[in-house]
């Protein structure tokens, strides 16, 4: 873990930190401080062991030449590329459908898209030294693949050790992006299933109250017609605010109280 401290160039560190803020702001804002620093730390502590691994295997099995450039058992790795690894593999876990522009692939795909095509330059390089004698060095030659993979498989299995043992993570939520349709493709509309206001129902029945209120000119009737179905313990609006044509009044459960106390105030009894 203490080569994670150190860098080769001011160039590594800013590439390190470019990644691990990229992907670790969004990590850190759900999941929390502290699941963030134990995943980056696991990782760092899964990259290094790695690196010890196949740099061991690699040496001791002849494949990797003694003091060559992938010669990794007699060198010293440095960098936090191992932390950062973990963070994107944890990072694509919890957003596993978005988009990154380099690799341009999704989320849950970039970490071993990365790994592997690191992996691939390198087995290329290693093949053709072993084939003609040539020694080359890549840009990609330079970086601890093993790391990387460690790395990211540790960040993924300490995600989900956290998210099992470490109390409730925070889900995100996602808003799914509009594509334009293909030529030639009718474009689907989702809509939403219902859509009826939750007071449809008293709104209907207030409504077919009054249609059958008005049909009637007899104020009596209409008084026979409200006085069985008012209702009891009511806080009503004063007199002057009760409009039957008025949103509000229409989704009022009382709306027949507010009228039985309009009809009386326009036809007080002799």
């Amino acid at each position: 873990m203490v080569g994670g401290d150190f860098f080769s160039s001011l160039i590594h560190i800013g590439m390190n930190m470019f990644g691990l803020f990229t992907v670790g702001f969004w990590l850190c804002r759900y999941v929390g401080g502290w699941k963030f620093l134990s995943v980056y730390l696991l990782s760092q502590l899964g990259g290094g062991l790695f690196v010890l691994s196949f740099s061991y295997i690699g040496w001791k099995t002849g494949l990797v030449p003694e003091n060559s450039i992938w010669d990794s058992y007699h060198s010293a790795t440095v960098g936090a590329s191992g932390g950062v690894f973990g963070v994107l593999a944890a990072f694509s876990l919890m957003f596993p459908e978005a988009r990154f522009v380099f690799p341009p692939v999704r989320a849950k795909f970039a970490p071993w898209v990365l790994i592997g095509f690191g992996f691939s330059v390198d087995a290329y390089y290693l093949l053709q030294f072993h084939s003609s004698g040539v020694m080359s060095q890549s840009f990609f030659g330079m970086m601890s693949n093993s790391g990387h993979l460690g790395g990211a498989v540790f960040g993924l299995l300490s995600l989900l050790g956290l998210q099992k043992f470490g109390g409730k993570t925070k889900t995100p939520i996602f808003v799914r992006r509009w594509e334009r349709p293909k030529e030639n493709q009718e474009r689907v509309v989702v809509r939403p299933k219902n859509l009826e206001d939750p007071f449809e129902t008293q709104i209907r029945k207030n409504r077919e109250l009054l249609s059958q209120l008005y049909g009637i000119l007899d104020a009596k009737e209409k008084e026979n017609i409200l006085s069985p179905i008012q209702a009891e313990n009511t806080n009503l609006c004063p007199p002057s605010d009760y409009n039957p044509e008025d949103a509000f009044c229409l989704r009022c459960e009382w709306l027949q109280n507010c009228e039985l106390r309009k009809l009386k105030k326009e036809h007080p009894e002799p």
